[in-house]
């Protein structure tokens, strides 16, 4: 079996895309929003703990240590898994922590069981795309970019009502107890949110390097 070139080809521009993606819609927004300063109307994060303590009939906790593979809440170990960030008062924290509030409003524990189902079945085809390339394997290769393209489909499709509610809601949130704090700026941010499916798979590889690097710096804390 000979070593082909265009794996590694293929893997360079799989990084390529997904840095500057990463770039655009995590680095550049997170520091450009960060900046401008809010005053929350109210208490966002207990609005989540309520949902979901109403939803599941138990109290959750907080917990910051978040990855690519953990789901946004988990009813088992009443765990509501949370990036630090989104507790700071700015438009990045705000618009996040919102649309994360009405995620667990419209969504069940099956849908993020799916929605983790999806991330992995993603994230394994289309590195067996690249290393089957890698190796000449081009037929094999081509099958598994397919199923990942296919993932990306179904995932959109099957989802896309529920986060256009999502997204509908947290804006008719923002603007009624926002309107006075920056609103054009919150909603200039907000829109990015529509491409809250597409992200999980234009970012993966940079998510999960970049959290391991954080991981790595915090080994020995507690969660």
């Amino acid at each position: 079996m000979n070593f082909s070139i265009y794996g590694s080809l293929f893997l360079i521009v799989i990084l390529l895309i997904q840095l500057f993606a990463y770039y655009v819609y995590g680095f550049n927004l997170k520091i450009k929003y960060q900046k401008i300063k809010i005053q929350y109307y109210e208490s966002v994060l207990t609005k989540i703990k309520s949902a979901l303590s109403n939803k599941y009939n138990c109290n959750f906790k907080i917990s910051l240590n978040t990855h690519f593979f953990k789901q946004n809440f988990n009813s088992s170990k009443k765990v509501i898994y949370l990036n630090e960030q989104f507790l700071d008062s700015n438009i990045y924290s705000l618009v996040n922590i919102v649309f994360l509030w009405k995620i667990t409003q419209f969504t069940q524990i099956q849908d993020q069981k799916i929605e983790l189902f999806f991330k992995i079945i993603g994230l394994v085809s289309l590195t067996a795309s690249w290393i089957l390339l890698m190796f000449g394997l081009w037929i094999f290769s081509i099958l598994f970019l397919l199923i990942f393209l296919f993932v990306i489909a179904i995932d959109y499709l099957m989802n896309y009502k529920i986060y256009k509610h999502v997204y509908i809601q947290t804006k008719n949130y923002l603007i009624e107890n926002y309107h006075n704090q920056h609103l054009n700026f919150i909603l200039a941010y907000l829109k990015y949110k529509k491409f809250y499916i597409l992200n999980k798979y234009l970012t993966f590889y940079i998510q999960i390097i970049s959290q391991s690097v954080k991981a790595f710096k915090n080994w020995g804390k507690d969660e």
